[in-house]
């Protein structure tokens, strides 16, 4: 599964320096939200859901799909590197 705010990004043609502009944070934080290392806060979320042009609460339950699905995943490489 992609990072939303990735998918959203790109389909927009646009750079996480282009992102990071716009919203005033570093790219180092647009990489770490595509990464799924952090999550934006409510504002950001918001801002990102109007520069992308969807729902706010679209994009948020897609971040948090996304981060779920990340956990399983690392939880799944775990047990597997300990059996």
């Amino acid at each position: 599964m992609q990072n939303p705010i990735r998918r959203h990004r790109e389909k927009q043609w646009l750079k996480q320096l282009d992102i990071s502009l716009l919203l005033g944070v570093s790219e180092v934080t647009i990489s770490h939200w595509e990464r799924g290392a952090r999550c934006p806060s409510e504002t950001m979320i918001l801002k990102l859901a109007e520069l992308f042009k969807v729902e706010p609460q679209t994009l948020k339950t897609e971040l948090m799909s996304y981060i779920e699905e990340k956990q399983k995943d690392i939880k799944h490489r775990i047990r597997v590197q300990n059996n």
